[in-house]
C-alpha cells in the first residue's frame, strides 16, 4: 500500500484529481488562515503572526497595549515557511481539527495549489493524519531512576510518554502551549510542588 502524498492541484485542461484525493486549500475547513506576520513580535522576537483583520501588508501599523503604550509593527505577507510554521502552531490549539484529520484524511492523498518543491500546510496535515496515535493514557509506571521508597510516576518525573516536544501533556485537549497540565493527576501543573499541588497529587496517588 503506497503512502499518501501531497498533490498540486491544477487548472490545466484535462487535468483530473486522483480518485480519493482531498482538497485541503482555502475555502475548506483545512485551509491555512495564517497569511500575515508582523515585525517585531510583541515579545521582542523577530516576528509573529498578525492576527488582526484589515492590516495591509507592506505598511506599518500601531499596536496599543493595555497601558496605552504603542508598538509599531511592519506587517508583511507570510513567507511559505512562516505560513507553514504558524499553521502547525494553530493546529496545536485546534484539537478538533487534529482529530478530524486523523479520522478523515488518514491514508488519503491531499491536494493544494502550492508547488510540490515548496513548503505547504498540506504537508503538516499529511504528517498529523498518518502518524501513529499517541498512547491512550499516561502509564504511571515507576521511572528507572527512582528508588523503591520514592513516590514516583513517569508524568511527575517528566518522563511521561505523553509529553511531547513542546513539553506539555497531550492528555489535556486544548491545553495551552508549553503548559504542563496532565488530567490524570488533576487540574494543575505537572511539576507543581506548592502545598496545594502536592496535596492534590498525594490524594490522586492514593485514589
Amino acid at each position: 500500500m503506497k503512502s499518501p502524498v501531497r498533490i498540486q492541484r491544477r487548472r490545466t485542461k484535462g487535468w483530473r484529481a486522483p480518485e480519493g484525493a482531498v482538497y485541503v486549500g482555502r475555502g475548506t475547513r483545512w485551509g491555512n488562515p495564517c497569511t500575515q506576520v508582523r515585525y517585531p513580535a510583541l515579545d521582542g522576537t523577530e516576528w509573529e503572526q498578525e492576527g488582526r483583520l484589515g492590516k495591509k501588508s507592506g505598511e506599518r501599523h500601531a499596536f496599543v497595549h493595555p497601558d496605552k503604550t504603542v508598538t509599531w509593527h511592519l506587517v508583511q505577507d507570510a513567507t511559505r515557511e512562516q505560513a507553514v510554521a504558524l499553521y502547525r502552531r494553530w493546529l496545536d490549539r485546534r484539537t478538533d481539527l487534529v482529530e478530524a484529520a486523523r479520522a478523515e484524511l488518514a491514508g488519503r492523498d491531499v491536494m493544494c495549489w502550492c508547488p510540490l518543491d515548496q513548503p505547504c500546510h498540506a504537508d503538516v496535515l499529511l504528517e498529523i493524519a498518518n502518524q501513529a496515535a499517541p498512547p491512550a493514557y499516561c502509564t504511571g509506571d515507576r521511572c528507572a531512576d527512582c528508588t523503591p521508597d520514592e513516590e514516583c510516576c513517569e508524568a511527575t518525573c517528566g518522563c511521561c510518554p505523553r509529553v511531547d516536544e513542546h513539553d506539555h501533556c497531550r492528555l489535556a485537549p486544548g491545553s495551552e502551549e508549553d503548559s504542563k497540565y496532565c488530567d490524570q493527576h488533576g487540574e494543575g501543573w505537572l511539576y507543581d510542588r506548592s502545598p496545594k499541588g502536592q496535596a492534590m497529587y498525594d490524594l490522586l496517588r492514593r485514589a
